[in-house]
């Protein structure tokens, strides 16, 4: 399968993954020129879990097969902690992983310098994401995913990962106290 990104917008708004879209998953890797994705914020009230997603969001992602009105969200932490999705979608606390075995409920998580990780099982039909950057590495957060996904029913032998576009060599040093952690 596939693994090249396919740019949609002008200026581009997202990405799909070759592979993931021949799995039949639809799913979105944006970037800052996604209309309708704001900064984060907790909900105020059950009745706005969708916080950092308006409507200009949801009809550009809609293209993408995802349905807005039930996406599940975190506040990242750069750690290791999981969470399954609420039934419906909505906020899942503080953490950097989110998984689901629940069919079209999509997983959104931040990112800047951070990678994103998209990890699906399409046998299983268990679907994770995870907010990965040098912190989350340490504290083991892409195991923790993977675990995540097999809790959930996945197997290690089918599960498909794909690493979103991320920051490079070019505009993000790393210098000694951090490569030590690593």
């Amino acid at each position: 399968m596939s693994s090249e990104l396919h740019a949609h917008g002008e200026p581009t708004a997202y990405f799909t993954v070759g592979s993931l879209e021949g799995l039949g998953l639809p799913h979105a890797l944006t970037t800052r020129h996604c209309p309708g994705v704001t900064s984060f914020a907790e909900p105020i009230s059950p009745e706005a879990p969708r916080a950092p997603f308006r409507a200009a969001a949801a009809a550009v992602l809609g293209g993408a097969g995802l349905e807005m009105g039930r996406v599940t969200y975190a506040r990242q932490v750069h750690g290791a902690g999981t969470a399954r999705a609420p039934i419906g979608g909505g906020f899942a606390g503080s953490v950097d992983i989110l998984v689901t075995a629940e069919r079209r409920v999509p997983l959104a998580i931040f990112t800047a310098d951070c990678l994103a990780l998209v990890l699906y099982d399409p046998n299983a039909r268990v679907l994770g994401v995870a907010h990965v950057g040098w912190r989350g590495t340490v504290r083991g957060a892409t195991p923790a995913a993977v675990r995540a996904v097999v809790e959930l029913g996945g197997r290690v032998a089918t599960l498909y990962v794909a690493i979103a576009p991320s920051i490079g060599p070019c505009c993000y040093e790393v210098d000694e106290p951090v490569t030590a952690e690593l």
